[in-house]
C-alpha cells in the first residue's frame, strides 16, 4: 500500500483515477478480480501461461514494447 500511495502523490492523481493496476512478483500467479464484489475476473494466470503468446507476439511486432518504454514514469 505505502508504494501505491506514493506512486498516487508522485503521479499527482487519486485512487478513483486509477482503472487498473498490474503487478510482477517474480513470476508467480497472478489473478484480476473485481474491485466490487471482489471475485475473480477471470483464470489465474500463472507464469508459465501461454494463453496470450499469440497476442504478445502481435504486440511485439507492431513496436507496442517501444511505446511502454517510452512511457515508463518511474
Amino acid at each position: 500500500m505505502a508504494t501505491c500511495r506514493d506512486v498516487m502523490h508522485k503521479a499527482e492523481i487519486s485512487a478513483d483515477q486509477i482503472t487498473g493496476i498490474g503487478i510482477t512478483n517474480q513470476r508467480e500467479t497472478t489473478l484480476l478480480w473485481d474491485r466490487k464484489t471482489g471475485k475473480p475476473l477471470y483464470n489465474a494466470i500463472v507464469w508459465q501461461d501461454r494463453r496470450t503468446s499469440d497476442l504478445c507476439q502481435a504486440l511485439r511486432d507492431e513496436g507496442i514494447p517501444i511505446l511502454f518504454k517510452q512511457k515508463q514514469a518511474y
